[in-house]
């Protein structure tokens, strides 16, 4: 069978062969949903507290609401001056029109196809692959290519629950909040206070960079009842999270603990 293909346009995605059946890659002109979830570029300032836009909120896809975040093609880096370097750069498209304040969701999907990336899923801006990255976007929402209905509740904005999405990137979330295993894992029990337990993305890498890591539990500021006013980072080598621990929230027992296990 013959086919036939747009030598000067490789790109052109369609062809004929000699039954005449053209396939043509679909163009996409729209958002898939009305309503797209935006983000926050990371969930904590420095010194680990929520910033107070965390969460998803849903955006009106043809409202010029949110700004400009890609993530490569395989989602291990992310970059928010695409079309450009400097702060002119910010929220510019490929023709080099400066979107101040904003744009629309498919002017962000463009902006990221036109530079050979992809527009970041909610789980990516929620792992922070694009923090630091510029813009003054980290406590500014940004776009994703996630409907707001596939976001789950406890990633919304004014959810009572840690954890996000359940887990950053990489990682599922094993039970659900309060799971818990005994011991203090693969470091002493006074070690799992710093930097590490800053937030759930610090407790991550803090597990991938231990060669023994296959899970970790993680404790919000009270979330441990016996460590009130700490945050807890336990990181394990194995993955049987077999019994419930509680947090303490205003005076009453709360489960708040989330246990994370590689994917």
């Amino acid at each position: 069978m013959a086919t036939r293909t747009d030598n000067n346009n490789p790109q052109s995605g369609w062809g004929m062969n000699l039954e005449f059946e053209c396939a043509v890659k679909p163009v996409v002109t729209a958002a898939p949903n009305k309503w797209m979830a935006t983000r926050t570029g990371r969930s904590y300032n420095l010194k680990g507290k929520r910033f107070a836009e965390w969460g998803a909120v849903a955006q009106n896809a043809e409202n010029a609401g949110a700004n400009l975040q890609c993530c490569s093609l395989d989602g291990k880096t992310a970059k928010r001056k695409v079309h450009g370097e400097g702060g002119p750069a910010c929220n510019r498209d490929a023709a080099g029109t400066q979107h101040d304040g904003g744009m629309t969701w498919i002017t962000a999907y463009n902006a990221c196809k036109d530079g050979g990336m992809r527009l970041c899923t909610d789980a990516e801006v929620f792992s922070e692959v694009g923090g630091y990255s510029g813009c003054g976007f980290d406590d500014k929402r940004v776009w994703t290519s996630t409907p707001w209905s596939e976001v789950l509740p406890a990633a919304r904005k004014g959810a009572a629950t840690t954890g996000g999405l359940g887990c950053p990137s990489g990682y599922k979330q094993e039970g659900g909040l309060g799971a818990d295993k005994s011991g203090c894992g693969l470091e002493s029990c006074g070690a799992r206070y710093g930097d590490q337990a800053k937030n759930e993305n610090a407790c991550r890498d803090h597990c991938e960079a231990h060669s023994e890591c296959k899970s970790f539990s993680y404790a919000p500021e009270n979330g441990d009842k016996n460590h009130q006013g700490k945050r807890v980072c336990t990181i394990y080598k194995s993955t049987d999270f077999n019994q419930m621990w509680y947090g303490k929230k205003n005076g009453q027992l709360e489960y708040m603990q989330i246990a994370c296990v590689k994917n």
